[in-house]
């Protein structure tokens, strides 16, 4: 989902609006072939990008010069409402507790990943709402 901020034909960074747009297609485009009891799941970077300052990264991104310094990853103050939030108000019930916070990037104490601090990531686990007709195949 992180590399949504790269138009891959062309070699270009797309602005933050855009990717959130492809964000919501894209899950909703999950959403739409997920049946009814499946699961979907995601997993992608996010940033407390108030607070970064380096992203090692940086050097492999797809698009060449026309971007930010820091990008590639979601802003972790959009996380919930991009991802958990969108998700469970278009038809599925979260798996498991949200334990996802931005709060836990803005410590002093943050750990450094490999692209710099204030980089982490999120998981998402979600069931599609709806009669679970994984049988229903199979019946003549």
């Amino acid at each position: 989902m992180e590399h949504l901020d790269t138009d891959l034909r062309h070699r270009r960074y797309v602005p933050y609006e855009q990717q959130q747009e492809r964000s919501a297609q894209a899950l909703r485009e999950m959403i739409r072939v997920a049946r009814p009891g499946g699961h979907i799941y995601i997993t992608s970077d996010c940033c407390d990008y108030t607070r970064a300052t380096k992203d090692a990264w940086r050097i492999h991104y797809y698009f060449e010069g026309d971007g930010p310094e820091l990008s590639g990853a979601w802003p972790a103050s959009d996380v919930q409402e991009m991802f958990y939030d969108y998700l469970t108000e278009h038809g599925c019930s979260l798996v498991g507790p949200n334990t996802f916070s931005p709060s836990d990037l803005a410590g002093d104490e943050t750990f450094e990943t490999f692209r710099g601090p204030f980089f982490s990531a999120f998981v998402v686990l979600v069931r599609k709402n709806g009669a679970d007709h994984a049988g229903a195949r199979f019946a003549r």
